[in-house]
């Protein structure tokens, strides 16, 4: 079996939670991938994902795997990840604002989500999540973006969702 390489992508502002790096000192110690790391910092979290895109090309990775700078991850969650062999998997998360629901929605409507095993998703929040460099030449530039809709703001995570599953690309 080869080793993937990863682009570790940890789009931030000027700072970082401490919790989420002493979480990636783990993460890097144990994972079995070569890594290649990348924090572009921007006060538009769509633009820093775009650059972590072009830092997993030039690198010619085989996954980016997107962490956010407030996100804690067991240290095993990238090896985890990519023993399911899909185009694109994560983890979802509790929002930390009220109403403090469940982020993402399934793609077959339900609103539970299991503690184990996969799920396919028609969204999913990118705070952890791992996506195959692949996916990438499947859609049009630039791969995340936002958008308003009325008095609401559709984030870079879910426009990119929509995006790749109307591509048929599968989302876990």
């Amino acid at each position: 079996m080869s080793v993937p390489k990863v682009v570790l992508g940890v789009p931030s502002g000027d700072m970082m939670h401490a919790d989420c790096a002493f979480a990636l000192m783990g993460l890097v110690a144990s994972s079995r991938a070569r890594l290649v790391l990348a924090n572009p910092k921007s006060c538009y979290v769509w633009q820093s994902r775009n650059v972590c895109v072009a830092v997993a090309q030039l690198h010619g990775a085989d996954y980016l795997f997107f962490v956010d700078s407030d996100i804690v991850v067991p240290p095993d969650a990238l090896d985890r990840l990519l023993a399911h062999g899909k185009d694109i998997v994560g983890a979802t998360y509790i929002k930390r604002a009220p109403p403090h629901s469940i982020l993402g929605a399934r793609r077959d409507g339900a609103t539970d989500l299991p503690r184990d095993g996969l799920v396919a998703m028609a969204e999913m929040p990118t705070g952890c999540l791992l996506i195959r460099t692949s996916v990438f030449d499947r859609i049009a530039k630039p791969y995340f973006r936002h958008a308003v809709a009325g008095e609401t703001m559709i984030g870079e995570d879910i426009l990119f969702c929509r995006t790749v599953v109307s591509r048929g690309v599968e989302i876990f």
